[in-house]
């Protein structure tokens, strides 16, 4: 009787002594698009969603030969002015069912106010009008929210702060 390892060692040798393993090299990308072209000996290969890298660079003409994805250039003409000290909300943490937003030395403008829960969906939203005259304080009716963490964010054009609210 054959013992089963002999068996194993046998039938292993069969299977695996018929098949050669290899490795070749192809011109071939899997990627999300792309294309290639060959023309006068010359090929030209792109594809979307890999990495950027320059290949070619010609400072006097200004042009780069790159391969992959390219994304376009990204430009913030006037970048946010974050306003943190300026907002408060109180009471904080609260039971009740209104807090009140205060706002105070802003650019003057037009404001939206949205309330954010934990999950980052907009619960609420509405617009304001704030001038530096005066210190605003916007009452917020909180009654159908639940216990828990939400955000509230102020912006403009020019400027974003948000604060966080604690509902128990």
């Amino acid at each position: 009787m054959i013992k089963l390892s002999t068996l194993l060692t046998i039938s292993m040798a069969l299977l695996c002594g018929n098949v050669a393993f290899g490795q070749f090299l192809d011109r071939a990308v899997i990627a999300s698009a792309g294309e290639s072209s060959t023309a006068n000996n010359i090929t030209l290969v792109y594809t979307i969603g890999e990495p950027m890298i320059a290949l070619l660079e010609n400072s006097t003409i200004d042009r780069t030969l790159t391969t992959g994805f390219i994304q376009g250039d990204q430009v913030i003409n006037r970048p946010f002015a974050v306003v943190l000290r300026e907002l408060s909300v109180y009471p904080n943490p609260t039971t009740g069912n209104t807090v009140k937003l205060d706002l105070r030395n802003m650019p003057d403008g037009d404001y939206t106010v949205d309330i954010y829960d934990a999950g980052g969906r907009a619960i609420f939203s509405k617009s304001i009008k704030y001038t530096k005259d005066f210190s605003l304080n916007l009452d917020l009716d909180i009654s159908q929210f639940k216990g828990g963490n939400y955000y509230i964010a102020v912006r403009n054009e020019l400027v974003k702060g948000s604060v966080k609210l604690i509902k128990l």
